[in-house]
C-alpha cells in the first residue's frame, strides 16, 4: 500500500501539518519526528486533530519517533508509532483498541420475601426516607443553586527591556542552541556572449573547363564533384549538366559551386583538378580563373570565460535570494554561515559552444545557515522578563513582541549575540481568594461597593448572579467565580 512520508520541521503546527496531509494523497501517511527539537504541537490533543483530519481524507496516520514524551502523547491519541521508516513500511498498521472492562454482574443473594408477608415497619420507614430525601434535595438546591461571577478589570502596563541573546552551536551555559536551517532556491539567468567566431556564410562559385580524352562524347551530370588539388577537403559540384563533344581535345565550360560555404572555397586558378573514378580516365578538368564569392561572417560564440562568468552571476543571485527567503522566515540567523550544500540541477543553453548571442543557465541550489528557533527565543525572553517583574504582577500570555536591533549578529565568546528589544503587557493580579471572602454572601450592590472601595481608581467590577432573581452571592467558594480580566493591547502605560 502506498505510504506518503512527511518529515516534520520545528516550525510546523497543526494548520501547516493539515496542509501537508492534504497534499500527501496516499492511504497511509507517516509523520517523521525531527531528531532535534519539536514541532509546535501542544500534546495529544493536536495528535487527535491530525488523526481525525487524516481520517476525513481517507488516510491512516502514524508516527516515527523514539521520544518518550511523544510516545505518551501518541498512546493517549491512539496514533500508531514506529521506531523507523523501514519498520513502518514493512509491518501492517493496526490501530490499538481500547480494552473495555465490563463490571461484573451483581447477583442478589438476599432471600426473596414470601408473598403476603411484608417486613414490619416498612411503610413508615419509606415515608421517613422520602421526607429526608426531599429535605436534603431542597437544602442542597438552596445552597448550591446560586452562582456568581465577579470580573475584575485590571489596568495594564507595558514592560520594556533591551536584552542580549547569546547563541552557539550546541548551546551551553547562558547560551541558546543554534540550529541548521536550509532553503532551496532556483532561477534562470541570461548573459550576452562576449566571444566571437568566423562562421561560413556564402559558398564560392566559378567555372571549370572539361577536356575530352577519347573519341566519344561524354555526358557530364549536374552534381558531379570536383576536389581541390591542394586541399582535397574542399569540394565543388557542377550546378548544371553538359555534353562534351566527341574527339580528343574537345572542351566544355560548366559552372561549379563549393559544397562548404566560406572563404575556404575561394581557390586559385588551376586548383580544381581532382575527379572521382571513372571520370578521371575519360576527361580532365581545371578552373582557368580563381573561384570567388565565398564569405565568412563573425558571429557571437560563447567561450569558457562566458560560461564561468554566467555561473558566478547565477550563484551570486541565488545566494541573495536564499538570504531574502531566510530573512522572510523571521528566524534570527547568521549571514556569515550561509553556504551552498548541494547543487541540485545545472543546465546551460546551449550546453556546448554554438553560434548564439545569449547564454542561459538554469540553476537550482540548496543553502544552509545557522539560526535560532523563534520559539526558543520567546521562551528565553519570557523567563528574562519574568525575572524583572515585581511581586503580584502577571504578564498577558499572548502579548510578547520582540524585534532585533540589527539583522546581523556580532561574534561573542565562540558564539554570536543579538540585541533584542522586547515588550509585553503586564498587570497586577489580585488575590482571588481574598476577593471571594470580601463578597461572599453579599448582595450584588454590596459586593460591587466593597470591591470599588478596595480597588479605587480602577474600572468598576462586574458582578453577575445566577439565577437573576437570587438576592445574594453564594457562600460556597465553588459556586463563586472570581475572574481577573487582563487588559487589552493599547490600553497600557510604559513600565
Amino acid at each position: 500500500m502506498k505510504t506518503a512520508i512527511v518529515e516534520l520541521q520545528t516550525y510546523d503546527d497543526v494548520p501547516t501539518l493539515q496542509d501537508k496531509l492534504l497534499w500527501a494523497r496516499a492511504p497511509r501517511i507517516l509523520l517523521v519526528w525531527p531528531e532535534a527539537g519539536r514541532p509546535r504541537l501542544r500534546g495529544p490533543v493536536d495528535l487527535v486533530l491530525l488523526r481525525r483530519y487524516a481520517a476525513r481524507l481517507g488516510a491512516r496516520l502514524a508516527l516515527v519517533t523514539r521520544d518518550p514524551q511523544v510516545l505518551a502523547w501518541a498512546q493517549q491519541a491512539r496514533v500508531l508509532v514506529f521506531p523507523d521508516v523501514e519498520t513502518a513500511q514493512r509491518r501492517p498498521w493496526r490501530t490499538p483498541r481500547r480494552r473495555v472492562v465490563r463490571p461484573a454482574r451483581r447477583v442478589n443473594t438476599l432471600p426473596r420475601p414470601q408473598r403476603g408477608m411484608a417486613p414490619a415497619g416498612r411503610g413508615w420507614t419509606r415515608a421517613l426516607a422520602a421526607l429526608v430525601g426531599i429535605a436534603a434535595v431542597g437544602a442542597l438546591l438552596a445552597f448550591l443553586l446560586p452562582a456568581a461571577r465577579v470580573e475584575l478589570l485590571v489596568p495594564g502596563e507595558t514592560q520594556q527591556a533591551t536584552l542580549t541573546v547569546v547563541a552557539r552551536v550546541g548551546g551551553g551555559e547562558a547560551a541558546l542552541p543554534l540550529q541548521r536551517i536550509t532553503v532551496t532556491v532556483a532561477g534562470e539567468y541570461r548573459r550576452p556572449v562576449q566571444g566571437t567566431r568566423l562562421w561560413p556564410a556564402q559558398p564560392a562559385t566559378g567555372q571549370v573547363v572539361f577536356t575530352n580524352l577519347g573519341a566519344t562524347a561524354v555526358d557530364l551530370p549536374a552534381g558531379l564533384r570536383i576536389a581541390s588539388y591542394t586541399d582535397p577537403t574542399v569540394v565543388f559540384e557542377l550546378t548544371r549538366s553538359g555534353r562534351l563533344p566527341p574527339g580528343v581535345g574537345q572542351q566544355l565550360r560548366l559552372p561549379v559551386r563549393a559544397l562548404r560555404p566560406g572563404t575556404v572555397g575561394n581557390r586559385p586558378a588551376h586548383d580544381l583538378r581532382v575527379l572521382p573514378a571513372p571520370w578521371d580516365l575519360r576527361v580532365t578538368v581545371t578552373n582557368p580563373e580563381p573561384t570567388h564569392g565565398g564569405q565568412d561572417l563573425r558571429v557571437p560564440w560563447p567561450t569558457d570565460a562566458d560560461y564561468a562568468a554566467l555561473r558566478r552571476h547565477a550563484e551570486t543571485a541565488l545566494r541573495e535570494q536564499a538570504a531574502r527567503e531566510l530573512r522572510a522566515r523571521g528566524w534570527p540567523w547568521i549571514p556569515a554561515s550561509l553556504q551552498v550544500v548541494e547543487t541540485r540541477s545545472e543546465a546551460f543553453t546551449p550546453a556546448q559552444p554554438a553560434a548564439t548571442a545569449e547564454l542561459r543557465l538554469r540553476l537550482e541550489q540548496r543553502y544552509q545557515a545557522w539560526a535560532l528557533d523563534p520559539a526558543t527565543v520567546e521562551t528565553w525572553l519570557q523567563q528574562a522578563l519574568d525575572a524583572r517583574l515585581g511581586a503580584g504582577w502577571q504578564a498577558r500570555a499572548d502579548s510578547l513582541q520582540w524585534t532585533l536591533a540589527a539583522a546581523e549578529p556580532v561574534p561573542h565568546d565562540e558564539g554570536w549575540a543579538w540585541t533584542v528589544h522586547a515588550t509585553r503587557l503586564v498587570y497586577p493580579a489580585p488575590n482571588t481568594a481574598q476577593v471571594a471572602a470580601w463578597v461572599r454572601g453579599r448582595t450584588p450592590a454590596q459586593a460591587q461597593a466593597v470591591l470599588q472601595a478596595h480597588f479605587a481608581g480602577r474600572e468598576p467590577p462586574r458582578v453577575r448572579v445566577w439565577p437573576g432573581f437570587w438576592p445574594w452571592l453564594p457562600w460556597w467558594d465553588a459556586r463563586l467565580q472570581v475572574v481577573v480580566v487582563p487588559p487589552v493591547a493599547g490600553s497600557s502605560d510604559a513600565r
